[in-house]
């Protein structure tokens, strides 16, 4: 599955949009956890895809974002 996140280019001072191929590595409270070929890892936050170095990281983003319901 292919996704598109966006991220800040502090020098370039713009907005960058990345598009991946990505795999479900699993679900946490609800919220899927994707991983691309170079190891990151995704987490939809409702607007964009965040992205995260390990799973440890993704889960902790999911447990301490107040998620709307």
């Amino acid at each position: 599955m292919k996704i598109v996140s966006t991220y800040w280019n502090a020098p370039t001072r713009e907005s960058i949009r990345n598009e991946v191929e990505v795999e479900l590595v699993k679900t946490y409270k609800g919220h899927d956890i994707y991983r691309d070929n170079e190891d990151w890892y995704y987490v939809n936050d409702g607007d964009n895809y965040q992205y995260f170095d390990s799973v440890r990281e993704a889960q902790k983003f999911i447990r301490d974002t107040a998620w709307e319901q």
